[in-house]
């Protein structure tokens, strides 16, 4: 399990990175990397996973998606392979 202080790290990184800021009570921040096709999330318990092989559009629709976790559960979550990385 990642320490408290591990996750902040990652997310100053991210902040850094001029990661997307959701208003959101389940993610944190969110960054999409075209060229992997990675979507990283930032949930608020602190916990980042990488999504694989998201497609652009599906990550352009999520930022527009009136709640972003629900976006997540019916799109992403069971469709798309994951990784924890914290």
């Amino acid at each position: 399990m990642p320490s408290s202080r591990t996750s902040a790290r990652l997310v100053r990184n991210l902040r850094r990175k001029g990661h997307l800021v959701p208003s959101s009570s389940v993610i944190h921040r969110m960054h999409y990397d075209p060229k992997k096709q990675v979507l990283t999330i930032v949930y608020v318990s602190g916990k980042v996973y990488d999504y694989k092989g998201v497609p652009e559009k599906v990550y352009e629709e999520m930022k527009t998606a009136f709640s972003k976790g629900e976006f997540l559960n019916y799109h992403i979550k069971g469709k798309y392979p994951y990784k924890q990385v914290s």
